[in-house]
């Protein structure tokens, strides 16, 4: 069986792997939001105390919860299609929103922990983010 490496196979994988990723941690967050909803809450308040979000933190986070849950499912259903109908154009869009929907969040939680002033917090954010924008670089190499 000879097993060809392309730059097509290679991008294709590439956002195959970064797709599994961010359904791993962004369904594995969202749901501990949804079944732990009080605990991170009262964490949440502490952490965000003295800062304009600690006064919206219940709206922010349902917010929030629900753009990991959204990232994730997006993810988790673009490796779906990917094993059902392979990797190709069409699947393309679908990727695109997933790779972007994973930014906007993770600059939502950087930018959550920069307010709280949790540099140590906002900087172990940095290799997600460059995950989530190395997924969409590679989108548009796809295109």
């Amino acid at each position: 069986m000879e097993v060809y490496i392309t730059a097509n196979n290679a991008i294709w994988l590439t956002l195959a792997s970064i797709s599994a990723f961010n359904a791993l941690v962004f369904l594995q967050s969202g749901l501990d939001k949804v079944f732990h909803f009080a605990d991170n809450k009262a964490w949440l308040s502490d952490h965000f105390s003295d800062t304009f979000i600690g006064k919206m933190l219940t709206p922010i986070l349902g917010v929030l919860t629900a753009l990991e849950l959204a990232v994730g499912v997006l993810s988790a259903l673009v490796l779906i299609i990917f094993f059902i109908d392979g990797m190709n154009a069409d699947t393309l869009p679908l990727v695109a929103l997933a790779m972007m929907a994973s930014n906007v969040t993770m600059l939502a939680l950087i930018f959550g922990q920069r307010v709280a002033k949790d540099y140590a917090g906002a900087a172990s954010l940095v290799p997600y983010y460059i995950v989530a924008l190395i997924g969409l670089i590679t989108v548009f190499l796809a295109a």
